[in-house]
């Protein structure tokens, strides 16, 4: 997030600094015209669809006609211009990096149905609920050893089918399991081990779906 806000603040500074340059190259160039105002054409050529009220000043004022704006102005116009390139790589990589993150930590839905698929996420607890659904949730958790033995899951469904899929992120290791209905399912883990998981919660054509996967001991016997 850092690195995206940044670039964004870096490429907004650059872009006006060209435009204010562009503005004080525009009025000192065409101050020393005769019959031409200034601030007309600084207007035209800000606000008139750059490049194009540029093209259109650069026609109206002749090809052949000689430059009146000094040495400093036509540099800084150059130099604004030429760090907007940069401005953009770097906000472009910012905004893969936010990406990057969030699929690291957010929730998404792969292709398929939902209708009204809401989550809540809390510390020892993910609850999802939907009207209809079918397709993939998932998002990652930090599971401590503790954690692991005492996942386990609680669900309501009309009709259709929820598997809970577990991944061990950067290790080929994954568990796989059908969410019983109205029953609490505890979960076998024994390959899974304590890191980063990745939860995948996959709903198949199933409706009025509640489900809580909870790694909280209390919340267990709560409900037992």
């Amino acid at each position: 997030m850092t690195v995206f806000i940044t670039s964004l603040i870096v490429l907004i500074a650059t872009v006006a600094s060209f435009i204010i340059s562009l503005a004080i190259w525009a009025y000192t160039d065409a101050k020393f015209y005769e019959k031409t105002s200034p601030v007309l054409w600084v207007i035209i050529i800000i606000f008139g669809c750059f490049p194009i009220g540029l093209i259109i000043y650069i026609l109206a004022r002749g090809a052949n006609s000689q430059s009146h704006i000094s040495n400093k102005y036509s540099k800084m116009l150059i130099v604004t211009f030429v760090l907007i390139f940069p401005a953009l790589f770097f906000i472009f990589v910012g905004s893969f990096h936010l990406n990057w993150a969030s699929q690291e930590e957010g929730f998404f839905r792969r292709p398929g149905y939902f209708h009204t698929l809401r989550h809540d996420v809390g510390e020892q607890e993910w609850v999802l609920s939907a009207v209809r659904a079918n397709g993939m949730a998932y998002r990652n958790f930090y599971l401590t050893q503790y954690d692991l033995d005492n996942l386990y899951t609680f669900l309501r469904i009309y009709e259709g089918e929820v598997i809970l899929r577990l991944r061990q992120i950067n290790y080929d290791v994954s568990e796989s399991f059908i969410i019983s209905d109205e029953l609490i399912t505890t979960i076998d883990v024994t390959r899974i081990e304590p890191g980063m998981i990745r939860k995948y919660v996959i709903f198949s054509e199933a409706s009025n779906i509640d489900l809580t996967i909870n790694w909280a001991e209390n919340n267990h016997r709560e409900r037992e």
